[in-house]
């Protein structure tokens, strides 16, 4: 049966990002349904579910169909990691989504944002952009957007056909200038999570990789950190009161 005592569904697309938040959850629960698995405690002083999607909209989409289905929570926080789309935007930034843009539509929010975030829009691409390239691409034919990721917009659409609103938060890993090691959706494990064992074989293969990709495991630690911060400080218990009078 799902459950009723709900406030608050987070979801997370990496272990990373899941990491930093279950630090700062109290009375940690763990629920396995539907080839998900949710962690239910107290974030913030609000009651929250926290489930790791995997990476890609369709992956995003289940998640989020199958956590509001099975609990019914009163906000739900898109949260995870992004890549910067402004060279002022560094690593280590938490933007707030003013709006949410998927090449189709655009979703607004109905929540204000946690004290010291960066607020501006955000892109949901089908694709993670590997290349600096990449990204001055995306900025250019988004102009309002400050920062993309994959997941944020599939999530949200949920959300909003079920009536529930939502929030999203994401910490900038990678700047606009800045490249990526590897390809890593080429390094997909099965759950939708990068895999490990594929990174080491990544690098193992070209060694000369290893600096950049420690480089950039210093800059998530750092997001995942500051992206923790921005959760807690977001689930007080009068904002998620006021999402569910909403």
């Amino acid at each position: 049966m799902p459950n009723t005592d709900l406030s608050v569904l987070v979801l997370v697309a990496l272990r990373e990002e899941l990491g930093a938040l279950l630090c700062r959850m109290r009375r940690k629960d763990v629920e396995h349904f539907d080839g998900l698995v949710a962690y239910r405690g107290t974030l913030g002083a609000t009651a929250v579910a926290v489930i790791r999607t995997g990476m890609g909209p369709e992956r995003s989409r289940h998640a989020a169909e199958t956590g509001l289905a099975r609990f019914r929570p009163r906000l739900v926080v898109i949260a995870g990691f992004c890549a910067s789309l402004r060279s002022q935007i560094r690593p280590g930034t938490v933007v707030c989504a003013t709006a949410l843009h998927d090449g189709k539509s655009v979703r607004l929010p109905r929540l204000p944002a946690p004290p010291g975030a960066f607020c501006g829009d955000i892109l949901s691409a089908a694709a993670v952009a590997t290349r600096a390239a990449d990204k001055a691409k995306m900025a250019a034919l988004h102009p309002s957007c400050v920062a993309m990721d994959m997941e944020s917009a599939a999530a949200a659409a949920v959300a909003d056909a079920a009536g529930v609103p939502w929030i999203c938060l994401r910490a900038v890993t990678d700047g606009l200038d800045d490249d990526l090691p590897l390809a890593f959706a080429q390094h997909t494990a099965r759950d939708g999570d990068v895999s490990r064992a594929g990174i080491a074989l990544a690098v193992a293969v070209r060694p000369w990789k290893l600096p950049a990709l420690v480089r950039l495991g210093v800059r998530s630690a750092l997001a995942a950190r500051n992206l923790a911060d921005a959760a807690e400080r977001t689930l007080v218990r009068p904002i998620a009161s006021r999402a569910g009078a909403g």
